[in-house]
Parts: C-alpha cells; structure tokens; sequence
C-alpha cells in the first residue's frame, strides 16, 4: 500500500501530526510520518497513525523535505511520488498542512495542445489546505483529469484560496467538477 509522506518541521506542530495522522480519511492512514533523513528501506518501518505528539523528526525546513523526497521516491515503490504534506509552526495554530507538488515535466493540455500545466518544470508547487482535505487534494492533482483539475489549482489558486491563503476545497472542487 502507497503513502504520502508526512513532514514535521516544528517541535509545536508535534500534537497536530499526531490528530492528522488519526483522522478518518475514506483511505486508511494514508500519511508515512517522515522521521529521519535515512529512509527505511520499507513502508513497515514508518508511523502511519500516532499515539502519541512524542516522536522524533530531523527535518527543519520545507527545502529539506522536498530535496529529500525527490531523493528517496524513486528508490521505493511505496511513497507516492511528487506530493509531500508538511506540518509547519503555522500548522499548530490553524489546524492545516502545506502541501508540495513536485512538476517534472508539465504536460501539454487543451484540445490544441496550447496549455502547458504546470507552467514550469522542475519546480515544486505549493497549497495550504486543512489537513481533512489531504485526501481531496491528492485525488484531485495525483489521479484526477489534469485537462479539469489542473487549470483549477495551478491557474486559478487566488480564486479558490481564502483571506488566509487555505484552499476552500469544497470550492474546488465544485471547480474541477465544472459547477462552478
């Protein structure tokens, strides 16, 4: 079974890992807690659900975690690539993750081929969102139709985030969908 991989880069962010990681998503724990920056050589060897705020994490900022994962992924067959969720300072305090999405290469998209989604290559892209919507998110950028998921959240992000710069996922989604 596949995970996203789960960063904690803030000791006050601890207790907030712990209730994300033990929320019921449709999917059963779908996070791996990143501790250390040598990853185990197998999925039994990560925390998918934490009993407790009490772990350990060598990760200190967003760039770590991303140079990190573009490392590791392609070594394992049981991280999802190219999307990471990471806890933050921020994240203690409203209860939401910064979500990165790696572009390798972006595609070309529209019925002449004239949309280049994401707009760059070799770039991480990043979302803050509730942690319930970690799940959504996922869908909507990893298995989704890029031609209606992709517009939405690479083209149009100042519509569908808040005053607080959290995405209104509901919106979104309602977006990729074609209702709104």
């Amino acid at each position: 079974m596949t995970g996203v991989m789960l960063f904690c880069i803030a000791d006050e962010a601890k207790p907030f890992v712990q209730k994300a990681t033990n929320h019921k998503f449709n999917v059963e724990y779908p996070f791996y807690v990143a501790e250390s920056k040598t990853c185990p050589e197998d999925a039994s060897n990560f925390k998918r659900k934490l009993e407790s705020p009490d772990f350990s994490t060598e990760f200190t900022s967003a760039e770590e975690c991303q140079e990190w994962m573009l490392r590791e992924q392609s070594k394992h067959n049981f991280m999802e690539f190219d999307i990471i969720f990471i806890a933050d300072a921020r994240s203690a305090s409203d209860d939401t993750l910064l979500t990165c999405v790696y572009s390798d290469e972006p595609l070309l998209l529209g019925p002449n081929e004239e949309q280049q989604l994401p707009p760059k290559a070799h770039t991480w892209y990043s979302w803050r969102i509730k942690y319930q919507d970690a799940e959504a998110i996922e869908n909507h950028l990893q298995y989704g139709e890029p031609g209606d998921a992709w517009p939405v959240f690479y083209e149009r992000k100042d519509e569908i985030t808040d005053a607080n710069g959290v995405v209104d996922m509901e919106k979104a989604t309602k977006m990729v969908w074609g209702e709104e």
